[in-house]
C-alpha cells in the first residue's frame, strides 16, 4: 500500500508541474477570473476522504503486527547462509536472506526469512531474528526502528489526508450553505448589494490540494448603525489577487438584509471594476499572468 500512494503522489507532483507550466504561457488577456468549486474539487475531496481511513486502517495493521511480533514472536541469534532474490524496487534488485538457527526446543531449523532488503547482510555473519513460535517459518530479521518507522508513516499519511481533506470539506459546506442562503434571499428578495473594503487575501490552504493554487478574498462591510461584518469570498483558482486587486476598489456583496452576517462576494464584478482602472498598484497591466 505504501508503494501504491508513493506511485500515486509521484504522478500527481508531475502532472501539477506540466499543468502549471503549460498554464503559465498563456499570458492572454483576461476578462473573467476561474472560481468555485468544481466537479473535479468534489471528487479529489472525496477521493483523500476515502483513503484516508484506509491508511490509517494500514497503520493500525501494521502497528498490530509489530506489537504481536514484540510481545510473541521468539527473538534469537541466526547465522546468515545465503541469499534468494525477491524482486526489485527503485531499480535495486530486493534479496531475502536464508538463515540457520536453533529454535526453542533446541532443533535446528534452515529457513528464508521474511525481511526483504537491498542490502542483505552478508553470508556467515550473525544476525537478530524473530520467529513465531508457533510456525518458524515465520522468521524475520529484527529490526525494530524499520517496522515502528513503517507504521508511524502510515499514521502520519493517514491524518495529514484526513485533516485537508476534512478541512476542505467543511470549506466546501461552508461556501454550498452561504450561497444557498443568499438564493434565498434573493427569492424572498431580500437580498441587496453593498459595498464592502478589501481587508486582503489569502491562500486557501486547503482547496489548493486540487491542482492549482486558490485563494480568498477578505472583505469587511460597516453598516449604516456602524456594524462591521468580515465576509470571505469563493475559492478563486491561480490568479493571485496580489496581482490584480486594488484596495482602494469597493469590492461588491451581496447580502442578506435581514442577516447582514450572511454574504457572498461578487468577485466578478470586482475583478471587471479592477480591471477597468487598467494596472494593479503595482503597475503590473491587466491581461499579464500575474500568478
Amino acid at each position: 500500500m505504501v508503494k501504491l500512494l508513493s506511485v500515486l503522489v509521484s504522478l500527481g507532483f508531475v502532472a501539477f508541474w506540466i499543468y502549471k507550466n503549460i498554464r503559465r504561457v498563456k499570458a492572454t488577456e483576461i476578462e473573467h477570473i476561474p472560481t468555485g468549486v468544481s466537479r473535479w474539487t468534489y471528487a479529489l475531496v472525496g477521493l483523500f476522504l476515502f483513503i484516508a481511513p484506509l491508511v490509517i486502517a494500514g497503520g493500525f495493521h501494521g502497528l498490530e503486527d509489530v506489537l504481536r511480533q514484540e510481545q510473541e514472536w521468539v527473538k534469537t541469534d541466526a547465522r546468515v547462509i545465503g541469499h534468494h532474490e525477491a524482486g526489485s524496487r527503485k531499480g535495486r534488485t530486493l534479496y531475502r536472506s536464508e538463515i540457520e538457527f536453533t529454535d526453542t526446543e533446541d532443533r535446528p531449523r534452515t529457513e528464508i526469512a521474511e525481511t526483504k532488503d537491498a542490502s542483505p547482510p552478508e553470508v556467515g555473519t550473525t544476525i537478530v531474528v524473530r520467529y513465531d513460535p508457533n510456525d518458524p517459518s515465520k522468521v524475520a530479521i529484527d529490526e525494530p526502528i524499520m517496522r515502528w518507522a513503517i507504521t508511524i508513516l502510515l499514521f502520519v499519511m493517514g491524518l495529514f489526508l484526513l485533516f485537508f481533506a476534512g478541512g476542505a470539506a467543511l470549506q466546501v459546506m461552508r461556501l454550498q450553505a452561504i450561497a444557498q442562503k443568499i438564493r434565498d434571499a434573493q427569492l424572498r428578495h431580500q437580498s441587496h448589494i453593498v459595498n464592502a473594503k478589501l481587508v486582503g487575501s489569502q491562500k486557501n490552504f486547503f482547496l489548493s490540494l486540487r491542482n492549482a493554487d486558490s485563494w480568498r478574498l477578505i472583505v469587511q462591510y460597516r453598516d449604516v448603525a456602524g456594524r462591521e461584518f468580515t465576509y470571505e469570498s469563493e475559492p478563486i483558482w491561480d490568479y493571485n489577487p496580489e496581482g490584480w486587486s486594488r484596495a482602494d476598489v469597493p469590492v461588491p456583496v451581496s447580502i442578506d438584509i435581514e442577516r447582514p452576517e450572511i454574504g457572498s462576494v461578487r468577485i466578478q464584478d470586482y475583478f471587471l471594476a479592477c480591471k477597468t482602472i487598467g494596472t494593479t498598484p503595482g503597475g503590473a497591466p491587466y491581461g499579464v499572468d500575474n500568478r
